[in-house]
């Protein structure tokens, strides 16, 4: 099936009142009204600015998030999806061919083979990860799945994300069908299947559903992670809220590395718009020592739908929490938290 195929979505970015944004950066400076600095610190923010005011402003149409470290305050990341037959693929193009690095170009042949016609093995999803540091920012990519099914196996996941990345060196797609493999076999079909070219080791990332029954720390003993699972434990059965539960794990040349992150996602999404119901987490989260009072109610004060007037007419910004995840076993100390602020532009949210 070709991407054009099944694209039924208008261009946000190229509506009247979308032309008001002319790159992401400028829908970040809209954000950051409503973002207080204890939710966003001023440092972060302004590398997210730098970063952001290079990508187009359809990077916003569908879903961004920005990924905050409550014990990192001036470090955020920037996330955001793009779907196959949604403007966004062609208006990256550029942005892969502007200068970046060796990942970007590749990934920017794979927007050019896909606007051209089909592909085979074509994800339902893809994300782009920026990793926004002080000297630049550093690329990560996801290929998804079918969000009802996911990937039936190593071999289709990895295929997928070695689409996506332009990988062909037969080594590392071994790799990947090695790691791919272990998580579908040992846990549940792959949700999404990212690699990090950029960062030190180059990583292999595997996000999967985890059942209520089994649980995370069961999943990372069956995988034979050699971290604390009795930290994983015990954050399991503390945490009070019956949430759906994904794990990251990361591999290196195959092999399952020590880093893990166990996430919590409110069965609504970050759509729902229900600050109440985020309120009651963060606040066991401070009170759980994951984060400070202050940030957690700064987080939940983000939580809304805002119309923003420019000369062409309104629009639509959303603001809420996607996801909490929480991280063991990095190495640099104990577990700790990271929080997902999730936004679009041009779409009408209802509180839930």
């Amino acid at each position: 099936m070709g991407m054009r195929a099944v694209s039924q979505r208008p261009d946000w970015s190229a509506s009247a009142a979308g032309r008001h944004f002319s790159s992401m950066g400028d829908v970040l400076t809209e954000a950051r009204r409503h973002v207080p600095s204890d939710a966003i610190g001023e440092t972060a923010f302004g590398r997210l600015m730098d970063c952001a005011s290079t990508l187009p402003a359809a990077a916003a149409a569908h879903e961004f998030w920005i990924e905050l470290r409550p014990r990192d305050p001036e470090r955020a990341d920037l996330i955001f999806t793009l779907v196959p037959g949604w403007p966004l693929m062609d208006a990256m193009i550029p942005w892969c061919r502007s200068g970046s690095g060796p990942a970007a170009w590749a990934f920017g042949g794979f927007l050019e083979r896909a606007a051209a016609g089909s592909l085979p093995a074509m994800p339902d999803w893809m994300c782009v990860e920026l990793d926004v540091l002080a000297d630049g920012s550093s690329l990560g990519l996801f290929a998804g799945s079918p969000r009802t099914s996911g990937f039936p196996d190593g071999v289709t996941a990895a295929k997928a994300l070695a689409l996506v990345t332009g990988t062909e060196d037969p080594a590392v797609l071994r790799d990947w069908q090695a790691g791919a493999a272990a998580v579908a076999g040992l846990v549940n079909p792959i949700r999404g299947i990212g690699s990090f070219p950029e960062r030190k080791d180059a990583p292999l990332r595997v996000w999967s559903t985890v059942s209520a029954d089994e649980g995370t720390t069961d999943a990372l003993g069956r995988l034979g992670w050699e971290g604390d699972l009795a930290a994983v434990k015990a954050f399991e059965d503390g945490w009070p809220f019956a949430d759906k539960a994904f794990l990251d794990t990361d591999f290196v040349c195959g092999r399952l590395g020590p880093v893990a992150g166990v996430e919590r996602v409110r069965p609504g999404g970050w759509t729902e718009m229900n600050p109440g119901l985020w309120a009651k987490r963060l606040r066991w989260a401070a009170d759980a020592g994951w984060c400070d009072r202050d940030q957690a109610d700064a987080w939940v004060s983000v939580i809304g739908s805002r119309v923003v007037e420019t000369e062409a007419g309104p629009t639509t910004l959303n603001l809420g929490i996607n996801h909490v995840k929480f991280v063991f076993g990095d190495g640099d100390g104990d577990p700790y938290m990271k929080l997902y602020l999730g936004g679009n532009m041009g779409q009408i949210r209802s509180a839930a």
